[in-house]
């Protein structure tokens, strides 16, 4: 008989890679990867952020109760079926009937990880097209760690994992679920007969709708998705050739106004030396006249008061008029000049 310690763990064993043991309420990573419920605390980073321990994964998933992420359920039924395939004890009852109606196991699938079975389920396993061509053997100690080929796992993908040897042949619309003989019978499922139909048939129209409306795609949308498209371009390439025209007509304008404003200033800058330098002219002029004034009434002022001195008071008497007249014709030389 098979022991723990005789099964080493392969590939396709459902062993946490933290604890090396059948996995424990596992949960689901964000990376899609199981981890045992107990093991996770392990790889917790901080209060929310978990990291995923599988070799080459580097996938971080945040939540703030770990108890709260889903349950892997495939992982833990294949758990199950491994602890059952590598117990210590032989377990002589078959693995897919009823706990009231266990009847002893005759066989082994090796490609449903060991799973036993009676001779009512092995008919079963050879009749169901998901399941016939697995490997059944009638050693109930022979090893499960025998990788599937790629025909079995094909088929395999479309077992049920509530009841192993039963093929997914039903789809229910109403739930949109993909189910087998036996889980039509689900409480879920009561009330849904209707809406219950073959998968294969359901599969065929589906499959005949999927390709309706990709032909339909193929012939109305992308054709004119592909003119739209193209008007968009036509209609972009148009823009940037009336933004061209208009740039270029704004510089030609920037530059007339440009040459404009600098002839302009030229203009000023001529008027305003010539009204200077005629200024000057004008102020030299004056300048001059004063100065010719200022000579003439310092010699008169000073002529004045030599003739104080020597006069005698007949001779200023007499002189007087004249005096007062030379001095009269500074003051009104003065009175009358005009200075800007």
């Amino acid at each position: 008989m098979a022991s723990a310690d005789d099964v080493q763990p392969s590939k396709r064993d459902p062993l946490c890679t933290l604890c090396e043991k059948p996995f424990a309420n596992p949960k689901v990573l964000k990376c899609l990867h199981p981890v045992c419920l107990g093991c996770l605390p392990s790889c917790q980073v901080g209060d929310t952020r978990i990291v995923c321990p599988h070799e080459g994964c580097s996938e971080h998933t945040t939540t703030t109760a770990i108890d709260q992420l889903p349950t892997h359920y495939l992982a833990e039924h294949e758990a199950r079926l491994y602890e059952r395939a590598t117990q210590g004890e032989r377990d002589v009852s078959c693995s897919e009937c009823s706990e009231e109606e266990k009847s002893p196991a005759t066989s082994v699938c090796l490609d449903c990880r060991g799973a036993k079975l009676c001779s009512f389920h092995v008919k079963n396993h050879k009749r169901s097209r998901s399941t016939q061509a697995h490997r059944v053997v009638n050693d109930l100690e022979a090893k499960h760690d025998v990788p599937l080929d790629r025909t079995v796992a094909k088929r395999s993908s479309k077992r049920c994992l509530k009841h192993p040897a039963m093929e997914l042949i039903l789809f229910c619309k109403s739930c949109h679920q993909v189910i087998c003989h036996i889980g039509i019978l689900a409480a879920k499922h009561q009330g849904h007969r209707e809406m219950i139909e073959e998968l294969e048939e359901t599969a065929g129209y589906t499959k005949n709708e999927l390709q309706d409306q990709s032909k339909s795609v193929s012939q109305h949308v992308i054709p004119q998705l592909r003119d739209s498209l193209k008007s968009v371009k036509q209609t972009m390439n148009s823009v940037n050739v009336t933004v061209e025209a208009l740039s270029a007509e704004i510089e030609a304008d920037v530059k007339k106004v440009s040459d404009w404003l600098k002839k302009k200033e030229e203009a000023l800058l001529l008027e305003v030396d010539k009204d200077r330098w005629e200024k000057l002219k004008q102020l030299e002029g004056e300048e001059q006249r004063l100065q010719n004034t200022l000579c003439l009434a310092e010699r008169g002022v000073e002529m004045v008061e030599e003739s104080m001195k020597v006069l005698t008071e007949s001779e200023v008497v007499q002189l007087a008029p004249s005096i007062e007249q030379c001095l009269s014709s500074v003051q009104q030389s003065e009175a009358g000049a005009g200075w800007v």
